[in-house]
């Protein structure tokens, strides 16, 4: 998966404040074609217009199912406006959120494997630097389940720290739908090619 072709998107749009042409899907079924700004992960709505000339409107994310659109670098991007699940080490069951976020898709099979960026700040030499980070967070989508859920966030580091905690959750996520998944995780798989490597693993060996 290019993240970095993707890195402008998802992140604050007063940076950009750049209409794209594309499509809004609604969850109802409905579509407009038009331009709109790419949203942040949380943002509540969508400015849209018809033509690059008329007054820009506002759509709840909640209202969307998702954004298709044509990027620089001449790709196709799909945005999709998911409900999701708290990640949660000691519940099974948990209630998913009232809001949707935006997020893009880095393995598509049985098992969905969705991203976005987060972006956080810290002070850096002397407590006088502003350092600002970007790191890639995680959802998992099972075929059971009917939104993805947190999995992990992604620091730009190797794995392999994480790997203790990345088995705890595949344990806890799919103890009913697919426990032999527990024991095919590797580490070096994990650190050498990514998280999507539990959606092969996955497809491969648990899915319907």
């Amino acid at each position: 998966m290019k993240y970095i072709i993707f890195l402008f998107l998802l992140v604050p749009t007063f940076i950009f404040a750049k209409y794209y042409e594309g499509d809004l899907k609604f969850s109802d079924g409905k579509r407009l074609h038009g331009f709109f700004e790419i949203p942040s992960i949380t943002d509540k709505k969508v400015n849209f217009k018809l033509t690059t000339d008329s007054k820009s409107e506002k759509y709840l994310t909640n209202d969307l199912d998702e954004i298709d659109f044509i990027a620089e670098d001449n790709s196709n991007v799909v945005i999709y406006a998911k409900y999701y699940y708290p990640m949660s080490i000691t519940r099974k069951e948990v209630e998913h959120s009232d809001q949707k976020i935006w997020l893009l898709i880095s393995y598509s099979g049985k098992l969905k494997i969705y991203y976005n960026y987060e972006t956080s700040s810290s002070m850096g030499g002397f407590g006088k630097i502003p350092v600002q980070s970007t790191n890639i967070q995680y959802f998992l989508q099972v075929e059971n389940r009917n939104f993805p859920q947190v999995f992990i966030t992604d620091y730009g580091k190797k794995m392999i720290g994480k790997f203790h905690y990345i088995k705890k959750i595949v344990e806890i996520t799919f103890k009913d739908i697919c426990p032999d998944l527990f024991n095919l995780i590797d580490k070096n798989d994990i650190n050498e090619k990514g998280i999507y490597t539990i959606g092969e693993l996955y497809d491969k060996n648990c899915a319907k």
